[in-house]
C-alpha cells in the first residue's frame, strides 16, 4: 500500500529527532532539501532514513566538531539523497 508523501518533510522530521537525540555530541546538521514527493510505504521509508541518518551520527567523535550536510535533489529522472559528514578538531582543541 503506497501513499504519495513529501519526502523532504519526512527527512526534516528525522533530522529534528536526530538533533534531539545527539544534542550534546558536537554535531551540527545542515539540510538542503528539494521539495520531492514519492509514492511509497511511509513507515518503511521513514525507518530507512532514520537508520541511515542515525548511523551517520552515532559513530561521530565527541572530541571533534562534526558537521553533517544532508541534501535531497530531484531532477527529471532521479531523486538523489546525499549525506556528507565532516569531523575536525577546533582550533582551540588541546
Amino acid at each position: 500500500n503506497f501513499d504519495l508523501i513529501p519526502l523532504h518533510l519526512l527527512i526534516e522530521e528525522v533530522v529534528e529527532k536526530m538533533n534531539i537525540k545527539y544534542n550534546n555530541n558536537n554535531i551540527t546538521i545542515f539540510t538542503s532539501l528539494d521539495s520531492c514527493f514519492v509514492e511509497c510505504n511511509e513507515v518503511l521509508v521513514n525507518s530507512l532514513f532514520l537508520n541511515i541518518i542515525d548511523n551517520s551520527l552515532k559513530y561521530s567523535s565527541t572530541e571533534r566538531e562534526n558537521i553533517v550536510e544532508i541534501s535531497l535533489l530531484e531532477n527529471e529522472e532521479n531523486i538523489v539523497f546525499v549525506i556528507q559528514h565532516i569531523a575536525y578538531k577546533p582550533r582551540n582543541f588541546k
